[in-house]
């Protein structure tokens, strides 16, 4: 049997690809699925023409905005990982690139999984799956995400994943970024307090630390906790301008119109100085990365 740390690693050490600093959570949450099936006692081997629309719906909903989005990637690539298989690999024809195609996968009824021993040890021992888990969910989502992932992916809330995060941190980071706004959130300007402590008011990244953000004044924006969340899911960016801009795909009756369409084309309420200021440079990830954008269907 292969020994835990072994598992852990192979997982910490996967493989996701990159250009430059856009995200590619393909993987990561192609794995978290797994995860979550095998946590449930679900089979170990999952049909590509089952799996493709529940990974679609995932990316769609916390990786970055994109034109299409292409579930068969990961499913066949993470074979390389040294976590995964297809049994009916030697059977699926692939192109110049070495991938298959959608087609080719559910032509070939495609199944993929982990490996049958890491799989049968994580059932041994369910609490690795709470660890891998939180160490996915660490190195690639910021921690306001962290929750809403798990219940996409099929995480029950009362089924005692923990997603505590010991994670190093600038200690000064939130201390810098409430002082230049004034312990004031940025977007709405909460400041409630109890006695001299801010309460629900916290120091956002611009650019994500697990992106390489850095944890300084023009990479950080002062929050209310409801409008971080927001500001990392991707329901509103900031412009150049330092004005809001609201995703088209918000939608809502209750809390719409109070939390988030009426600040829309409204500018942030800022630093004194313009020193510190958002960097361009930040606010152009987010929007790239992060902000939910509106894709037009393609013409016909």
């Amino acid at each position: 049997m292969i020994a835990n740390e072994n598992i852990t690693d192979k997982f910490a050490g996967l493989r996701v690809w990159g250009r430059g600093d856009q995200r590619a959570p393909h993987k990561p949450l192609l794995v978290l699925l797994a995860l979550a099936d095998c946590f449930a006692g679900r089979n170990r081997l999952m049909p590509f023409a089952e799996v493709a629309p529940r990974l679609t719906r995932l990316l769609e909903e916390f990786g970055p905005s994109r034109r299409s989005v292409r579930p068969e990637y990961p499913f066949w690539r993470l074979q390389k990982d040294g976590i995964w298989e297809i049994p009916e690999a030697g059977n699926i024809i692939v192109g110049p690139s070495g991938d298959p195609s959608k087609a080719a996968l559910v032509n070939a009824k495609a199944r993929g999984g982990l490996k049958e021993e890491i799989f049968a040890n994580l059932v041994k021992h369910p609490e690795l799956i709470s660890l891998i888990a939180k160490d996915l969910l660490t190195q690639h989502f910021p921690d306001s995400c962290h929750e809403d992932i798990l219940l996409a992916c099929g995480f029950s809330a009362d089924e005692g994943i923990s997603v505590a995060v010991q994670r190093k941190r600038d200690p000064e980071f939130r201390f810098r970024i409430l002082s230049l706004y004034q312990a004031k959130c940025a977007v709405c300007g909460f400041d409630l307090r109890l006695g001299n402590n801010s309460i629900c008011l916290e120091a956002a990244h611009i650019k994500w630390h697990q992106a390489g953000g850095p944890n300084i004044e023009q990479n950080g924006l002062a929050l209310c906790s409801m409008h971080h969340k927001m500001f990392d899911r991707g329901a509103f960016t900031i412009e150049k301008d330092m004005s809001i801009k609201v995703s088209e795909y918000v939608a809502g009756n209750y809390g719409l119109e109070e939390w988030l369409m009426r600040f829309s084309g409204q500018k942030l309420q800022l630093p004194l100085s313009s020193n510190y200021f958002p960097d361009v440079k930040f606010l152009q990830w987010h929007f790239k990365e992060v902000f939910r954008e509106y894709v037009p269907a393609k013409a016909t």
